[in-house]
């Protein structure tokens, strides 16, 4: 009975699930309105205490006490006393670089073909198959 039960539930969830669906293009609200209603997280900040000593009520207040505390514990930096940010630690100059087609082929088969693009958004499988030009 309990997995009749839960057959006949998921069954009509899926109906609902493709009503909703069709009716989506006219109805949006409706739409957006379950969409939300399936998300798990439910982020809420907790009430703050203010400089006063009582509790915050509002998002705006909230957001009044994190700026104030945020505020308190960054530093200003003289712009005019920055140190400098690149010194070089070498005098030499890389000279000795060998790039060829099969040291980039023998490395473009040694990647990890399922893992996601880098920096660069090209991903493995696609620079793979460059390896046999």
């Amino acid at each position: 009975m309990r997995n009749q039960a839960k057959w006949e539930y998921h069954k009509t969830q899926k109906e609902f699930e493709k009503k909703l669906a069709k009716e989506s293009k006219k109805n949006l609200k409706t739409f957006y309105k379950y969409a939300q209603s399936k998300l798990k997280t439910r982020t809420v900040i907790a009430h703050l205490v203010q400089e006063d000593g009582s509790l915050t009520k509002t998002d705006k207040q909230k957001a009044d006490v994190l700026n104030i505390f945020f505020s308190s514990v960054f530093t200003r930096e003289d712009i005019n006393n920055m140190p400098d940010t690149f010194t070089s630690r070498t005098d030499r100059e890389l000279m000795d670089i060998k790039i060829t087609p099969g040291n980039v082929a023998k490395k473009l088969s040694k990647m990890n073909q399922n893992t996601f693009p880098g920096p660069n958004g090209a991903a493995p499988r696609v620079l793979n198959n460059y390896k046999k030009l």
